[in-house]
């Protein structure tokens, strides 16, 4: 890891930069890796190379400029003049099938300070310790052209990656639904030594995977329209992206989960996909019961086999009693130890269709629903009706109850919250009715503008207007409005039968998941 020498830089009389240069080749333009190593300048100790980090910069006068970045306009270009009146870079030049065109240059740059110590006089660096992780940021370009070449010096323009002739961005072109990696080959026999019987013995490798893009290793075998075969000479990939997920895909199973086992069910009729899981890659599985991180280890016609248990059992009946507030069910036996988790759907009496379980404590036997609200634990004591106004002004002595039912748009009751009236006080929130006779305290008042668990707080008889609950939740209802209610009291509740079921959906997916191609916004499927 390197770091920029900041402290050493910000000195008032900071030690001398020191600039070295690195020409790499490379074998397929070159035919080589050599790399060669240059410096404008001499060691303190016998004017010889220059060493850093180890490696020797061959003293060689030379000129570099153009490095400086404007910020706009075109990338730098700089130039190289090095001398030649020994020929050096000639040969090198045409030892070469193409010349140094193509070689990387690295520019580095660092400070007297920082130098190995062989490089003064008894072996110690009088400006500081050695470190070759000081040193600013390595500038790499490549040798773009030969500017010039003769017996006194050879210039190089430079030009950075993504400036060289013939290159653009991106390298690689993207075309919809093509994929350009090479996919892989039928193998080749070999021999390799048998350690068992001592004697050579001959193995057959299915595939050869020399120079392959493409890292699919599995054994289901594709033909090129997509479609499965078991004869390896057929394997070829389409070079589309439904090639590509059928070997990388997910697969959609329906099977059965059951706590503890770690084989998992499969239901009948899904030969052509268990066919597809490739057990040779380990792949992935997820779903109801399966933990984080399983695998499958081996498969049958009718199951597979996981490297976890369940924690989870896909469909279990077991007896509760709902609570009051409709939101917990009190099991009579641990809900988690039968295999009841969060996330699966509860169905039994006064419990809304499609509730899902939120949570499960199971040494408290309960299991929380994923609901707000439950009104099906309540048992209608008023029937739902309605108040008519009969007279000028909407007197509510005049006002008659009907049940609901006569009138389709009519509203159940009046809610009149400052409404004085013989035996009721002029700031209680209280509502008409036509009959208290079954209202008690602590009663459910529910209708569209009544807030949610709002309770009766009292029951009178008012001889002007009749029949009158007051609530204890203060309403944001208009004086003298006619709103719709009905009143409730906790129903009846026992120990009964309640079931649990969970989707029987199971995705199996490989351990590496759907690579890139040159398939655009595919990225790794996960």
């Amino acid at each position: 890891m390197t770091a920029t020498p900041t402290e050493e830089l910000q000195k008032p009389n900071p030690s001398a930069i020191i600039e070295l240069f690195e020409v790499a080749l490379n074998q397929a333009q070159h035919g080589a890796t050599t790399i060669y190593r240059f410096h404008a300048g001499t060691n303190e100790a016998n004017n010889g190379d220059v060493v850093w980090d180890g490696n020797s910069y061959l003293k060689m006068p030379l000129e570099a400029e153009g490095f400086e970045y404007t910020g706009k306009g075109q990338i730098p270009r700089p130039t190289i003049k090095v001398s030649n009146l020994l020929g050096t870079l000639t040969s090198i030049i045409h030892s070469l099938p193409y010349g140094l065109e193509g070689a990387k240059v690295t520019r580095i740059r660092t400070m007297a300070r920082f130098l190995d110590a062989v490089n003064f006089d008894g072996g110690t660096n009088p400006h500081g310790t050695p470190d070759p992780t000081q040193k600013l940021p390595d500038e790499i370009y490549f040798i773009d052209r030969l500017k010039g070449e003769n017996r006194d010096i050879v210039e190089f323009e430079l030009a950075a990656a993504i400036d060289l002739q013939g290159v653009a961005a991106p390298k690689r072109q993207t075309i919809q639904n093509v994929c350009q990696w090479k996919y892989r080959t039928t193998g080749e026999v070999y021999a390799a030594a048998d350690y068992v019987e001592d004697q050579y013995a001959y193995f057959l490798d299915a595939f050869n995977y020399d120079q392959v893009d493409c890292p699919y290793k599995g054994g289901i075998y594709f033909k090129a329209d997509d479609t499965i075969t078991t004869d390896v000479s057929l394997d070829q990939c389409g070079k589309r992206l439904s090639s590509c997920k059928k070997r990388f895909g997910f697969i959609e199973l329906k099977g059965t989960a059951t706590k503890d086992s770690a084989t998992l069910s499969i239901d009948s009729g899904q030969a052509d996909l268990l066919g597809l899981v490739d057990i040779a890659t380990a792949p992935r599985i997820q779903g109801f019961g399966i933990p984080d991180d399983t695998t499958v280890l081996s498969k049958t016609a009718t199951t597979l086999t996981l490297s976890a248990v369940c924690d989870g059992t896909a469909t279990v009946t077991e007896s509760g009693k709902i609570a009051n507030s409709g939101l917990v069910i009190k099991m009579t036996n641990n809900p988690a130890t039968a295999g009841i988790k969060a996330g699966m759907t509860v169905s039994g009496p006064m419990v809304p269709e499609g509730t899902i379980v939120k949570k499960v404590k199971g040494g408290a036997k309960q299991v929380f629903l994923g609901i707000d609200n439950n009104d099906n634990v309540l048992t209608v004591v008023q029937p739902v009706g309605y108040v008519e106004f009969f007279g000028t002004g909407g007197d509510i002595s005049t006002a008659l109850y009907v049940e609901n039912g006569y009138i389709l748009d009519a509203v159940d009751g009046v809610y009149s919250e400052n409404a004085a009236s013989e035996g009721v006080a002029a700031s209680d929130c209280h509502l008409t009715l036509s009959d208290t006779s079954n209202v008690q305290v602590n009663d459910f008042v529910i209708g569209p503008e009544i807030y949610t668990k709002t309770k009766v707080k009292k029951v009178k008889q008012s001889t002007n207007v009749g029949p009158v609950i007051t609530l204890k939740k203060k309403q944001e209802i208009v004086d003298q409005a006619t709103v719709s209610f009905g009143v409730y009291e906790q129903a009846t509740k026992g120990v009964t039968p309640y079931t649990f079921t969970a989707s029987d959906i199971y995705v199996v997916r490989p351990q590496d998941g759907l690579p890139f191609g040159s398939f655009p916004g595919v990225g790794q499927f996960k």
